[in-house]
């Protein structure tokens, strides 16, 4: 059968800003205080194939990264890691 979808090693990765104007975060660089800036890591070398004609369901708790997985698939998202995920060229999908 033909691969569809490869993801191949896919990371990607989230800046998140607990200081949230531009005013806060001035303000810390000035005082030499932490900005407030940490990675979240959604996805860490995720890696499978699917094949014409299978069926996938992606099941997992809250902040799994089900979304940020289909969102790669999709094109919505852009990888940090790993090549850029999605429908393969001529899979007519």
């Amino acid at each position: 059968m033909d691969t569809r979808i490869e993801i191949d090693g896919v990371t990607k990765e989230f800046t998140l800003r607990h200081r949230r104007s531009l005013k806060e975060l001035a303000v810390a660089a000035v005082r030499k205080q932490d900005l407030g800036i940490n990675t979240f890591k959604a996805l860490d070398d995720v890696t499978f194939d699917v094949h014409e004609g299978e069926t996938v369901a992606l099941l997992g708790f809250n902040g799994s990264g089900k979304s940020t997985l289909l969102k790669l698939i999709s094109g919505v998202l852009r990888p940090e890691g790993g090549p850029h995920p999605g429908l393969l060229p001529g899979s007519g999908a």
